[in-house]
């Protein structure tokens, strides 16, 4: 990575003169990346997987986050909503069918060193090329089908949450997630298209940009979709095995506000802390509760809304004592099992 941004600070310093030194970090790069990190093709050739038929064996087809979930789902039992994803396998036929590596590669390759400078301008241009893109007959049909599958389980008409899950997304020394877009509460009618955004913020300037800082070529990413029914969540949030902020503290730590979690995940909302002292059985030791004034919902007729108004829950806690005591057993469960 040092190199590379050395070559590039060069090349801005005196454009054009140190060209062939990208070539031949190319040339090094691509002789010594089979004994750093081998990339495996995809295990199969389905355009689409079930959550139900995967796990942590699966990501090479799916993606960490989506084999994650299939993990945590069917190896130790938790509570995940059934789903879909469209696998590496699919994505690269819906990128082969309308040529569109080549085509943005090409673009990429005219930018050349001018691409951080317009990195904006390129940035819309290959995401507009992807959204207007039309999807292979095969895959579109994959995914309808899959859908009508959830339907029927669920018996009513779902609205689903559209997660990216791109192959270097979770993998060790990269930090791409909550770099891609997620499209929430999508009907029938919009699962094409929501597909077809969360492939194209691959090219969103976050992503390119941390990318290119660190050397990696654009064109190794694929990106996986992950398919998930909505939950009508009453409360939500993010949970922590261990203190991200204190190797020594082995504390259980939950954040939780009403509503859907986005605002929470996304640092946008205040929310309640529970800090949990593992042990059999688990103690809450330390609690916050925090004013929320307002809340995501999800609405049939309006899609998702923020609600600015929480009435008498906006001082109350968001989890139960004993909800978030059996949150704290899952966790513990899960960091078991890796």
């Amino acid at each position: 990575t040092q190199v590379w941004q050395m070559i590039r600070h060069l090349d801005d310093l005196a454009p054009g003169k140190y060209t062939p030194l990208r070539d031949r970090f190319r040339s090094i790069q691509d002789r010594i990346n089979p004994f750093l990190g081998p990339r495996t093709r995809p295990a199969s050739g389905h355009l689409v997987l079930a959550v139900r038929d995967i796990s942590a064996a699966s990501t090479d087809d799916v993606g960490g986050k989506m084999a994650s979930l299939g993990e945590v789902r069917n190896r130790i039992g938790l509570p995940v909503p059934d789903g879909f994803v469209v696998t590496a396998s699919g994505f690269r036929r819906f990128m082969e069918h309308n040529d569109l590596q080549g085509e943005i590669d090409r673009r990429l390759q005219l930018a050349g060193g001018m691409q951080r400078g317009r990195l904006r301008s390129l940035s819309s241009e290959i995401e507009q090329l992807i959204v207007g893109a039309e999807l292979p007959q095969d895959l579109e049909q994959a995914i309808l089908e899959n859908y009508h599958l959830l339907e029927q389980e669920c018996g009513e008409e779902v609205a689903v949450a559209v997660r990216s899950s791109a192959l270097d997304e979770d993998v060790a020394g990269a930090s791409l997630a909550g770099q891609y877009r997620s499209a929430l509460d999508v009907r029938e009618d919009a699962l094409l298209s929501a597909y077809k955004s969360v492939v194209a913020s691959l090219y969103e300037i976050p992503a390119m940009s941390y990318r290119m800082e660190r050397g990696l070529r654009h064109e190794e990413v694929s990106m996986c979709v992950g398919f998930l029914p909505m939950i009508d969540a009453a409360a939500g949030g993010v949970l922590y095995s261990r203190n991200p902020l204190d190797s020594r503290d082995d504390s259980i730590v939950i954040n939780s506000a009403w509503g859907l979690p986005k605002p929470v995940v996304e640092g946008r909302s205040s929310s309640d802390l529970f800090l949990v002292a593992r042990g059999q059985p688990p103690e809450i030791r330390h609690r916050e509760i925090a004013d929320k004034p307002n809340k995501l919902v999800c609405y049939p007729e309006e899609e998702v809304c923020r609600l600015d108004s929480t009435g008498d829950d906006r001082s109350r806690a968001s989890l139960t004592d004993e909800q978030v005591l059996d949150l704290a057993q899952l966790a513990i469960r899960v960091e078991d099992h890796y």
